[in-house]
């Protein structure tokens, strides 16, 4: 009985590998076109930046006032700007994050805190836009560290 089954199973593999060879299953895939461009302050085009937005203030000043209710000083006594770029998306969402130029260091949790801080502004913009068609749009913001 045991010997039949082995039987039986070595000629269900051999046909099983023969049936792959001959009818070869090919892997097709479709990709699908996504608009990956992104623009900043180099193109050459009339875009209309994005706007950040905090508590009816927008630009500047509403980066100011978000910073001045949600930055944190860690407790090493550390001084100086950290530059992040990123993207902001059509959906108004932050990706690609950079760190361009930290504080360098016994500061890293200065760059931790620029980086939470970061991720705070999340769905805080207004996308750019071209000809009122929404683009990805690069930005760098400095944040800033002053012990006054």
């Amino acid at each position: 009985m045991k010997k039949n089954i082995l039987i039986i199973l070595g000629l269900f593999t051999l046909s099983v590998s023969s049936y792959s060879q001959k009818n070869e299953i090919k892997e097709t895939s479709i990709e699908v076109e996504k608009d990956t461009t992104v623009y900043g302050l180099e193109n050459n085009q009339a875009i209309t930046a994005p706007v950040f937005k905090y508590k009816e203030k927008k630009g500047k000043l509403g980066v100011t006032e978000f910073l001045k209710d949600t930055l944190r000083h860690p407790e090493i006594d550390c001084e100086g700007k950290i530059y992040i770029s990123f993207i902001i998306e059509k959906d108004s969402h932050i990706s690609n994050v950079e760190i361009l130029k930290d504080i360098g260091g016994v500061c890293i949790d200065y760059t931790k805190e620029a980086l939470r801080i970061i991720d705070l502004m999340n769905g805080l913009w207004q996308p750019a836009s071209i000809n009122n068609k929404l683009v990805r749009y690069k930005t760098i913001i400095p944040i800033s560290f002053n012990r006054e």
